[in-house]
């Protein structure tokens, strides 16, 4: 767990910011423009901030879900999660458990 990073960036007067204005259930907000593994950064100090919260992010492809998960790893220490894509769509998966 990188606890200084993430206590860096909850520094920041644009998470601050942020933090101040997160939409309630249902709602949304959309942040864009974090270089590199900053995205990362930003969910694991949400997750920091506001631990009754669920996070949730989807990929569009597995190698992206794993940057992610590799990511997040690091700065949550181990407390994340991948749910992997399904291999068909509805009634077209095999196994009704899975579906």
């Amino acid at each position: 767990m990188l606890p200084r990073l993430v206590e860096a960036f909850s520094g920041l007067a644009p998470w601050r910011a942020l933090r101040d204005v997160l939409p309630g259930r249902g709602d949304r907000i959309a942040v864009g423009g974090l270089p590199g593994s900053s995205p990362a950064v930003l969910v694991a100090a949400l997750a920091d901030a506001f631990p009754q919260r669920v996070v949730l992010i989807v990929t569009s492809a597995p190698p992206e879900a794993e940057r992610w998960l590799s990511d997040l790893d690091v700065l949550l220490g181990g407390a994340v999660r991948m749910f992997p894509q399904r291999e068909a769509l509805g009634e077209e998966e095999p196994h009704f458990e899975i579906a």
